[in-house]
């Protein structure tokens, strides 16, 4: 029974010898790319336009309810109008906030929409590194699940430079 499980630990301990490894910084790899810079500034350019029609249409309604109180102040409405304009006002606030999260949804869509063929491509060249110079494992330093690695195992210039 020992016996086998040096044997078992002997041969696990020669395959372990025998798997080569390295790592690399996906965040520091993927920000020195020009075309993952070009795709941020795009994501930035696309939420700073949904924020400003978010904001003129939110300004809008600010406004007409505060065109609206300053004729209710002055007695000019009905309570029958006042109801329904309540309502309407209420209504368009919640329309406002659906767009809010509607806005959300399509940033996060056109974020994945941008970052996936950049991530495929860096995925791709990673592969090839891997392959080319006989890797097992490549471990992605930008996680900090690692506890040490060799310097010399960073395969992210190798990989810049595939791209």
């Amino acid at each position: 029974m020992f016996a086998i499980l040096v044997c078992g630990l002997l041969a696990f301990s020669t395959n372990i010898q025998a798997q080569k490894i390295a790592h690399l910084n996906s965040m520091e790899l993927l920000s020195s790319l020009t075309e993952w810079k070009a795709a941020e500034k795009q994501l930035e350019t696309y939420a700073s336009q949904l924020q400003k029609d978010l904001e003129a249409k939110e300004k809008k309604l600010v406004a007409d309810y505060q065109s609206f109180m300053q004729r209710v102040e002055q007695g000019g409405v009905t309570p029958v109008e006042q109801q329904q304009k309540a309502d309407d006002f209420r209504k368009r606030q919640m329309e406002l906030e659906q767009e809010q999260m509607g806005a959300q949804q399509k940033l996060m869509k056109k974020e994945q929409e941008l970052s996936e063929p950049i991530k495929d491509k860096v995925v791709v060249a990673i592969e090839a590194v891997a392959k080319a110079e006989g890797y097992t494992y490549v471990l992605d330093m930008s996680v900090g699940s690692v506890l040490y690695a060799d310097p010399g195992a960073d395969i992210t210039t190798q990989v810049r430079a595939k791209l």
